[in-house]
């Protein structure tokens, strides 16, 4: 489902439109929402900025007056990703985990199904070991972005 959201393809469960309805109220819903959330993202980004601007003083001007005319578009966009956001969460029904037995029954899981050799027979002969790899990549990748980003260097430490 997200995939279809990313897209712009509309599932069939999300949109709905019977035959007596008219989709001019929907496109004004739209046209209303993203006004709105322009709106809410100029008043932000304005508190933002004067924020930056009190506690960082003249750098802080400085790093907001250098989004210049992308000011908006930024903030815009930002909206939109975390409404985007927003809308799978509740779509899928995600939640954080609600106590500490299925936090440990997960990694429990994931653990077990490393070290069983069947596991892994029955992934590459459905061919999902292809998803697995991915996945395997991306969690990679995301940690060594945190090394780089905790090191403040992209190779190796500032030993100085």
């Amino acid at each position: 489902m997200f995939s279809r959201l990313v897209s712009g393809q509309a599932p069939s469960t999300l949109i709905r439109r019977q035959a007596s309805t008219s989709s001019g109220s929907t496109g004004e819903k739209a046209s209303e929402l993203a006004t709105k959330a322009s709106q809410t993202a100029t008043k932000y980004a304005g508190e933002l900025g004067a924020t930056a601007q009190k506690y960082a003083g003249p750098l802080g001007e400085r790093l907001g007056n250098l989004a210049g005319a992308y000011r908006e578009p930024i903030q815009y966009n930002s909206q939109v990703f975390l409404h985007l956001l927003k809308t799978v969460y509740k779509r899928e029904n995600l939640a954080p985990p609600t106590s500490l037995h299925q936090v440990t029954s997960a990694y429990r899981t994931m653990f077990d199904r490393a070290k069983s050799l069947p596991y892994w027979q029955d992934l590459y002969a459905s061919g999902e070991y292809k998803k697995v790899a991915i996945s395997a990549a991306e969690v990679y990748g995301i940690f060594k972005l945190g090394e780089i980003v905790g090191r403040r260097s992209l190779i190796g430490y500032n030993v100085e």
